[in-house]
């Protein structure tokens, strides 16, 4: 997501190159591209936001395309918006400044011209998520998600992670995108942080943070 201050913005696109990526893509003829269900395990989604103006949502339920917001000190957060934008918000206010809203998102899936993309969001609870997020990844495969996005902070050495880790494994067909580290620890220390070193279906992915 672009920082609303306007410092910094777009720098972790620049890190990973998307812009380079875009280009190739968007090539004629350079790579036939096929419809990718994207499913993401979070609070939820705003599907009233104007950047999810005719994106797929697919199966998502009705309660769950009303985002829950959270208060971190003063800033209030749709977390699961967020992640979703960054995946694949329709990018209406890159093609014209008069289309924002807060907060602007630039999703990388809708920067591929053509490409075919539904978002399929199922919402994580607090009360002992690692076990829901077992029956979410399911949910997400029977409706055809290659791709499953989502957090998740619990300690490796522990049942839970060890459940975790087993249910990544026997999915080798999913590409499961996690958190490097959240709450501030140490990604050798978290599932599902710690199985991109060790399973090939599995990136762990660090987060930009922008401090005054």
């Amino acid at each position: 997501n672009e920082d609303p201050r306007g410092a910094g913005k777009f720098d972790a696109y620049k890190k990973i190159e998307i812009k380079g990526a875009w280009e190739f893509l968007n090539i004629p003829g350079s790579i036939n591209l096929t419809p990718v269900n994207v499913g993401i395990i979070d609070t939820g989604i705003d599907s009233s936001h104007p950047e999810f103006l005719g994106v797929k949502l697919g199966n998502t339920p009705v309660d769950v395309r009303q985002d829950r917001i959270i208060v971190v000190g003063t800033t209030t957060v749709m977390h699961g918006t967020n992640v979703a934008g960054i995946i694949g918000a329709n990018n209406i206010s890159a093609a014209s400044s008069a289309n924002y809203q807060f907060p602007h998102m630039n999703g990388i899936l809708s920067g591929v011209k053509n490409l075919d993309y539904t978002l399929e969001v199922r919402r994580k609870p607090s009360v002992f998520p690692v076990f829901s997020i077992l029956s979410k990844i399911s949910s997400l495969k029977e409706s055809g998600s290659k791709i499953i996005n989502f957090s998740s902070s619990v300690t490796f050495n522990s049942l839970a992670g060890a459940t975790l880790f087993f249910k990544f494994k026997f999915n080798p067909d999913i590409l499961f995108v996690v958190a490097a580290g959240n709450d501030g620890f140490d990604a050798i220390f978290v599932a599902a942080a710690i199985f991109g070193d060790c399973l090939g279906n599995v990136i762990s992915v660090g987060l930009v943070v922008f401090v005054d």
